[in-house]
Parts: structure tokens; C-alpha cells; sequence
């Protein structure tokens, strides 16, 4: 295997100068840095997102695959997918999207991406074989998500009124002002910003103790 690697150098140094071996490296780099390339193995203490919400959620793999079961459902003639399979997957793109935005924030480029293998009917479940993976520190980022949305109501259509009672809408523009700390925003952004409001998850952190405290008194 090294002599076969060595002759592959040995092959590209005599077709090539050090100056056009350089800007072919440095155009690989920038393929890489936006997500056009993928490794054949996984990078050293990263996941796929699934696995990462496994770890986040520690059910078993069983359990996890019922609950992010979102194929199609086949007949001689067609196929579909019904409401709760659908609002399944929006919710794990949603979250590999945060995760995602996440990454390029942190590290100014597109995560790693690995290159698996799946079946032709995983192929027709519009599965892909090539995913991101992210760096196993990033379970806090899949919790603070399933905190907002638990994995097991993933099947169920969000209602966008329990994301509206939060927010006051603004007359003289398209914006909603967070009722917490008065940020204005836009409407498809409100919901990730509730998983970031700290003065929102200081009032969510009091309600539960007043909880706590009413239920002690109780048992007394």
C-alpha cells in the first residue's frame, strides 16, 4: 500500500509543478470547506445526527427507528407518506438544519460529511447515503433542541399558536417582538430563538420550581 502510494505521487510531481499541485490542494480545500466533498471514514469523535439523538435521548435502536420511521408507504401503483410520517421528518430536517448553522458558526465551514451505503428502497424513501457528522460535544445542541420539541410529539403538527403567545406582532411591519426580551424577529425565526432566550428559559426554570413547591405542599 505505500509503495502503491508513493507511485501515485511519484506520478503527480512528474505531471504536475509544485505551484499547480498547490492550487489543485487549495480548490480541494474550498470543495471540502462547502460541503462538496465527503471522507470515506467517519472524522475521530463525531456522529451522524441520529446517533447523536440517540445519545441525547437514550432509547435503543429499536425504539429510536419506530420513532423516526418516516418511509413511504407502497402499494402496486404508488407510494406515500401520511401526515405524521411527514411532520417526522420535518422536524429531524429542522433539526440537522440548527445543527448545521450551528457548525458553520463555529468553524466558518460545512461539517464533515461521510459517504455511507444503503439499499435501492432506501434510495426510493428519498434516503440519502452521503450525511453530515458533527463533533460528539454537539449533544448539547440536540437536547436544547428536544427540550422545545420532544422527540416523541415529532409525529404531531406544531401549532404555530403556542409559538404566537410568546410574540407580539408589530403593526407597522412583518416582524413579532419576543414578549422576554423584546428582540424583534421574523416570523419563521421565533421558534429557534426560544430555544436561545435566556430571559424565556429563566421564567420556564421559575415556573417548574413554583411547581415543585405547590406539589411538596401537597404531600404535606
Amino acid at each position: 500500500m505505500e509503495e502503491l502510494k508513493n507511485a501515485e505521487i511519484a506520478i503527480l510531481l512528474s505531471n504536475n509543478t509544485k505551484e499547480e499541485l498547490a492550487e489543485k490542494l487549495q480548490h480541494f480545500e474550498h470543495l471540502k470547506r462547502i460541503g462538496n466533498v465527503y471522507d470515506n471514514e467517519m472524522p475521530i469523535n463525531h456522529c451522524s445526527v441520529v446517533e447523536l439523538i440517540q445519545m441525547a435521548t437514550g432509547y435503543h435502536k429499536e425504539t429510536l427507528s419506530e420513532l423516526l420511521n418516516f418511509g413511504f408507504n407502497k402499494n402496486a401503483n404508488s407510494q406515500f407518506r401520511s401526515i405524521s410520517k411527514f411532520n417526522k421528518q420535518r422536524n429531524l430536517l429542522n433539526l440537522s438544519m440548527n445543527l448545521a448553522h450551528a457548525y458553520q458558526r463555529e468553524y466558518e465551514c460545512c461539517a464533515p460529511r461521510i459517504k455511507g451505503s444503503i439499499t435501492t428502497d432506501q434510495i426510493l424513501d428519498c434516503r440519502s447515503n452521503v450525511k453530515n457528522v458533527y463533533p460528539m460535544s454537539y449533544i448539547k445542541h440536540v437536547k436544547s433542541f428536544l427540550e422545545h420539541n420532544p422527540i416523541e410529539k415529532w409525529h404531531k403538527k406544531n401549532s404555530s399558536s403556542d409559538i404566537d403567545k410568546h410574540f407580539t406582532k408589530q403593526e407597522d411591519s412583518e416582524k413579532f417582538q419576543c414578549k422576554y426580551c423584546k428582540r424583534l424577529l421574523k416570523k419563521n425565526s421565533r421558534k429557534k430563538h426560544l430555544q436561545s432566550c435566556k430571559e424565556y428559559k429563566k421564567i420556564e426554570e421559575d415556573e417548574e420550581i413554583e411547581i415543585e413547591v405547590e406539589e411538596e405542599e401537597e404531600k404535606e
